[in-house]
């Protein structure tokens, strides 16, 4: 026998003795027998495994009951109610596996968090947190959906019926996760009702075929049991709306570690506030995702390819276990830019859609990155332009900023105040009136490549990326001066995609269609930015914060204003509440600004040697000289 499954003599003859013994009603020997079988079962497995009782019968039926399988000290639990298996004896006989029904009773799985300390019964260690366990039990799943596959076209009975199978996490109280009633499959045909307690509202039905011969996996039907196609999912204080008229979803294993993903949406609504602050709608989604699982690797193939309305893309992933690193890849294919912005019909500057525009783009963007060493990043795009031409925008809103405008600044949809932009107002401040250390210092900050760039820095986006990688949260947009632009002026303040995009679409239209020059850009930026809630534009804030006007601001006063820019009401209440965290963060800030803006020319070393960290800020004293510096800003 071969040597990846030891011991098929030896179980065969347990099993043998098993049935014998059933025959005679010998029921203590026949219980020795069973547990040293669940022995040497769980042994080969690397599982604990016990089991009531078995009977087997000479028509090739197995009739198992009250089946535990537990893995890392119990940490992860299934149980089964009964089990019945009816195989084939010809085909046996013929060496060949052909199971004609298996009957499954009610079948839980638990998983416990926390870590492991004991061994598994006859099988292998238990894995711990540990860096090098979680490599090994990634590598594990990654072995088992590979052989999972192939043995689940391959073993496939007739007849499956599982009467329920519910998965629970555990984690201080027992969270319920997924519930699936009734999981039929005969000829070919699967359906069951699905219920996930605690994201989805209402039951789910699935309906699909599975065909062995052509390693093909396909569901057909997915959708709530009720009267519309809208699934409503819902997690903490997130919440997703999925409406469709068509689904369809497709696995194809075409070798032992290569299997092809397609899946098409059709007609499509998403509300949710990370993809948009608004009801998103779309008319195709397809996704075909050509994958390959080895050791150590999991790799999305860039023969991939994904469609979202008129926009085509070729994705490449690879995720590596060993150092826990991801390399990306998109290529967004030559693209009308009318077929790009049709392919976002939920902007809601609805005034990019009467920019009149012809010619083509093509967009590609690589990231590589470790999870374990974030500060080894590489991150690179490129954007080609055949034919670019903006042939009409004076229609539209963007056309007043070359001139004197009033903007309404709206705060979640509510009225705040008006702002005239315009020379000879009391609230507006030109440019060639601030001092040059105050605006400097604030692009230094805010945008770097301000007077570079078209708009938009990939390059600061990339940068914005990886600080976002090595705090595990979101520190950065990655925003140019032209895009915050765009969002004060033209569009809401909620965090999203479909947000994120319009910023980049404006701000590159305002600096290529537009060529609105760069000092106008930043002059209106400074006159309507946020310092406070309802204290807008540069003067204001000096007023509101220092009792001054921009032109008589210290060098770490304008380095403050650079700290209170991203953050102005955090910034405001912190500052009311005394709070020593806020004066930490800001002396690191001060730190480290003013050491940028020596090193840049933007002050001299007489600048520097003047920055203090006692300071008045809204008529009270915040001492920071005594202080030590925060390690990370917040």
């Amino acid at each position: 026998m071969g040597k990846s499954i030891p011991g098929q003599l030896s179980l065969a003859w347990l099993v043998l003795c098993i049935y014998i013994l059933d025959i005679f009603r010998m029921s203590k020997m026949e219980a020795i027998l069973t547990s040293r079988l669940c022995t040497r079962m769980g042994s080969w497995l690397g599982l604990g495994i016990t089991v009531k009782k078995i009977r087997i019968s000479i028509t090739g039926k197995l009739y198992c009951e009250d089946i535990k399988v537990y893995a890392a000290a119990e940490r992860m639990v299934i149980t089964l109610s009964y089990l019945i298996i009816v195989v084939n004896l010809r085909a046996m006989l013929q060496r060949k596996v052909a199971i004609r029904q298996l009957l499954v009773g009610n079948l839980h799985f638990l998983y416990r968090g926390g870590v492991a300390s004991a061994a598994v019964p006859g099988g292998r260690p238990a894995a711990g947190r540990s860096e090098k366990s979680k490599e090994l039990w990634i590598q594990r799943g990654y072995l088992l959906m590979r052989s999972g596959l192939n043995r689940m076209f391959r073993y496939l009975p007739e007849q499956l019926v599982v009467q329920q199978v519910k998965a629970d996490i555990e984690q201080g109280s027992v969270c319920e996760v997924a519930v699936f009633d009734g999981l039929v499959v005969r000829d070919g045909v699967f359906c069951t009702m699905m219920r996930f307690p605690d994201l989805v509202s209402l039951p789910i039905k699935m309906k699909g075929h599975i065909d062995r011969a052509q390693k093909r996996i396909a569901i057909e039907e997915l959708y709530p049991f009720g009267k519309e196609k809208v699934l409503h999912i819902t997690h903490g204080k997130r919440s997703l709306l999925l409406g469709y008229s068509f689904f369809s979803w497709e696995l194809t294993l075409t070798s032992a570690s290569f299997f092809t993903m397609r899946m098409t949406v059709k007609d499509a609504e998403v509300h949710n506030s990370l993809v948009a602050a608004e009801k998103v709608s779309f008319s195709h989604l397809r996704m075909k995702l050509d994958c390959s699982v080895n050791r150590g690797f999991f790799t999305i193939e860039d023969s991939s390819e994904m469609e979202y309305n008129l926009l085509a893309c070729k994705p490449y992933v690879r995720y590596t276990t060993a150092d826990r690193s991801f390399a990306i890849k998109v290529d967004f294919r030559n693209t009308a830019v009318r077929e790009f912005l049709a392919s976002f019909p939920s902007f809601s500057c609805q005034d990019l859609y009467q920019v009149d525009c012809g010619g083509h783009l093509s967009f590609d963007a690589f990231l590589s990155f470790s999870l374990k060493h974030t500060d080894k990043a590489v991150f690179h795009t490129r954007l080609v332009k055949d034919k670019f031409t903006i042939r009409k925008m004076d229609n539209t809103c963007f056309y007043h900023l070359h001139g004197p405008f009033v903007h309404h600044v709206y705060d979640n949809g509510r009225f705040v105040k008006t702002i005239e932009s315009m020379p000879g107002k009391e609230c507006f401040s030109r440019l060639d009136e601030m001092p040059e250390k105050l605006y400097k210092t604030i692009i230094n900050t805010e945008d770097p490549n301000f007077f570079v760039h078209k708009g938009t820095d990939i390059s600061f986006i990339g940068y914005a990326l990886l600080q976002n990688l090595q705090q595990r949260r979101v520190v950065r947009g990655g925003s140019t001066i032209t895009m915050q632009l765009a969002r004060n002026l033209y569009l809401n303040h909620k965090k999203s995609v479909y947000r994120k995009i319009e910023e980049i679409v404006i701000a590159w239209l305002l600096e290529t269609g537009l060529t609105l020059p760069k000092k106008r850009i930043l002059e209106i930026y400074l006159n309507i930015i946020e310092f406070a809630p309802g204290v807008y534009g540069i003067k204001e804030g000096c007023r509101y914060y220092f009792s001054k006007i921009p032109r008589d601001l210290s060098v770490t006063e304008c380095i403050v204003l650079t700290y209170i820019i991203p953050r102005p009401k955090h910034f405001d209440e912190a500052l009311l509440m005394d709070s020593d965290q806020l004066k930490r963060n800001l002396k690191k800030h001060i730190e480290t600004v003013s050491r940028s803006v020596l090193s840049n020319g933007i002050i001299s070393a007489k600048d520097f040697s003047e920055i203090n960290y006692v300071l008045p800020i809204r008529n009270k004293v915040v001492d920071m000289s005594m202080l030590e510096s925060a390690t990370t800003i917040y």
